[in-house]
């Protein structure tokens, strides 16, 4: 096994390869042929090949290639255009894509917002199987997790992991099964989500919520917990109905909140500030001001003339 340190994926990260050859034999069994091209030598039907993360500059384009190796990209932040099999899929925070053997891919950053990611490459005779169940294909190459960050750690992990030896190989081994369960179970909330509420359904519960509760502390992860979805799919469902995440709402609302208090009172600021949900009275000044491009003592002198 080599194990590399480099910065991406064209230039440094931490990279985990096993590219040494084996020679072909004879009458080999199926575990045996699933390792052909490595040096490893554990009884997993699944085993490592590379890993790493990049925060990718903007507009920046990787491919097209063809990769010899399974390939998953955890996006954890900002956006990006993945393009396989003849089709474009817009991706984002919160989803992973996938890219199968012999296919040529391309992926490219945007150039506003680039995303970062981590990824795993792998192989081994039961990778179809596992696919399968995970409910990736050709066909669907990209899906929702909301457990991005879980992911994201057990990449982190094996990173970790350099020791090389057979111990720090099955540790590898181990980090990747973990890897898969997150997504696999992933899969099993996806499902059990369409048995219970459509997508809007949870948006307008966060929605209610929100108008209901604009003046408390609110914490984003704390609401999706209330309604009982994880926070990255109650921003991408919010900002699919609403066409701005919960936060970018809740900050609305409350300066909406503030504006009348301010044109229709003569609460002092730092009482306007509280009862819209801001106990430090000089926070909400700062976010008033950056909305409206005024403080709220302007606002309200400008108010009355």
């Amino acid at each position: 096994m080599d194990i590399e340190i480099q910065k991406s994926e064209m230039g440094m990260q931490m990279t985990v390869r096993t590219d040494a050859h084996i020679p072909l034999q004879k009458k080999l069994t199926q575990e045996q042929y699933a390792d052909l091209d490595t040096n490893y030598m554990g009884s997993s039907p699944y085993h490592l090949t590379y890993c790493g993360y990049e925060q990718v500059q903007p507009g920046v384009q990787f491919g097209p290639f063809k990769r010899t190796s399974y390939l998953f990209h955890v996006v954890i932040k900002g956006k990006g255009v993945f393009k396989a099999g003849g089709r474009e899929y817009h991706i984002h925070e919160g989803q992973m894509f996938f890219i199968r053997p012999d296919i040529e891919t391309t992926y490219r950053a945007d150039e506003k917002d680039p995303w970062s990611y981590g990824w795993i490459g792998c192989k081994g005779y039961r990778m179809e199987r596992i696919l399968e169940q995970m409910g990736l294909s050709s066909d669907r190459p990209v899906m929702d997790v909301f457990n991005a960050s879980e992911l994201f750690q057990r990449i982190l992990g094996i990173m970790n992991l350099n020791k090389i030896s057979m111990s720090g190989e099955m540790y590898r081994t181990s980090e990747l099964l973990r890897f898969f369960a997150l997504i696999l179970e992933n899969r099993e909330l996806e499902h059990s989500r369409i048995k219970s509420y459509s997508s809007d359904t949870y948006a307008q519960m966060a929605m209610n919520y929100l108008t209901e509760n604009y003046m408390n502390r609110i914490r984003i992860s704390e609401l999706a917990g209330i309604i009982g979805i994880e926070r990255s799919y109650l921003s991408h469902v919010f900002c699919e109905e609403y066409q701005k995440s919960p936060q970018q709402y809740l900050l609305q609302l409350r300066m909406e909140k503030a504006r009348e208090l301010l044109e229709t009172t003569g609460l002092p600021v730092s009482e306007v500030a509280a009862r819209v949900g801001y106990p430090d009275a000089l926070a909400f000044s700062r976010a008033f001001k950056k909305e409206h491009g005024q403080s709220p003592s302007r606002f309200r002198d400008d108010a009355k003339s």
